[in-house]
């Protein structure tokens, strides 16, 4: 008779990280991830496997986190909603929409920096005038990467593209390239060199050679952590926030979203505690 198969058919990522405590509760210093694989039974939710572990190192001053991969599009955990659910809330009126083509547009090529809109072009003079600390501001572009060859892009003297970063290899690689190309049909290839020309682009011909960017004398960081703008993994965000801090940036910018993390918030948290400005455009939003 041959033996019973096992019940463990899957393995899930652990993720943790223990570290003194600050005054928010937040990692001091940035410290390394710690990953490992839990096997666990095909029909087991990946959290349960997080909890054990938890138990297994004594429960308090470790916190640990299955790293989930996120569906997208996004899925109910059960395809229908519960009595219960239906009760309280009545059945789901949600259904999906066609995406806009339109787009605002206006009466001249880089409109949108003028002073009858965002005003940009008066603040980059403003701040150019009246720079206080002697020096470039340097700013963390966390996004899908960028493409090196791009005309719109900052300087290449003001892109610090040596110690730039590739959150989405495991170790991190040098340099945060968008490897271009099509990728999958929900890839937003090209949305970080979109993003990057838009914070901090350099002068173009379309512009009559005055800089498409908001902040064209900034030095920009650009760290990769995903294919698309949907985030669906926990510790590449984490590890780049991290990663900026460490590397002297005054300014954090992000435009991507997903499911939230407990060490994200450690790691902005960690971020305001040094000083360093966070911005971030939450999805669907202007």
């Amino acid at each position: 008779m041959s033996a019973p198969s096992s019940p463990i058919k899957k393995t899930v990522r652990l993720i943790s990280l223990a570290a003194p405590t600050s005054e928010l509760g937040v990692t001091s210093a940035s410290g390394e991830f710690h990953v490992q694989e839990a096997a666990v039974a095909d029909l087991d939710v990946p959290w349960e496997a997080a909890y054990e572990e938890y138990a297994r190192r004594g429960g308090d001053g470790h916190y640990i986190e299955a790293d989930m991969t996120a569906e997208v599009p996004f899925r109910r955990l059960t395809p229908e909603p519960s009595t219960e659910e239906v009760a309280l809330f009545g059945r789901p009126t949600c259904a999906a929409k066609p995406q806009s083509h339109s787009a605002p547009t206006g009466p001249e090529p880089g409109w949108h920096l003028g002073e009858r809109y965002s005003q940009l072009a008066l603040a980059r003079d403003h701040a150019r005038k009246n720079n206080s600390l002697g020096r470039r501001v340097r700013i963390a572009h966390i996004d899908t990467g960028y493409d090196k060859s791009h005309g719109a892009l900052p300087p290449a003297a003001q892109i610090l593209r040596d110690l730039s970063r590739d959150f989405t290899r495991h170790p991190a690689a040098p340099f945060a390239d968008d490897p271009g190309g099509q990728g999958l049909p929900l890839d937003n290839r090209g949305h970080g060199t979109a993003t990057l020309c838009i914070l901090a682009g350099g002068p173009i011909d379309l512009l009559n050679r005055q800089p498409l960017g908001g902040a064209p004398d900034a030095e920009v960081l650009p760290l990769r952590i995903s294919e698309r703008v949907v985030l669906v993994g926990t510790d590449a965000l984490a590890k780049a926030v991290n990663y900026a801090i460490d590397s002297g940036c005054d300014v954090i910018t992000l435009s991507m979203g997903g499911v939230a993390s407990k060490f994200w918030v450690d790691a902005y948290n960690r971020a305001y505690e040094n000083g360093v400005f966070c911005v971030v455009r939450q999805l669907g939003t202007a």
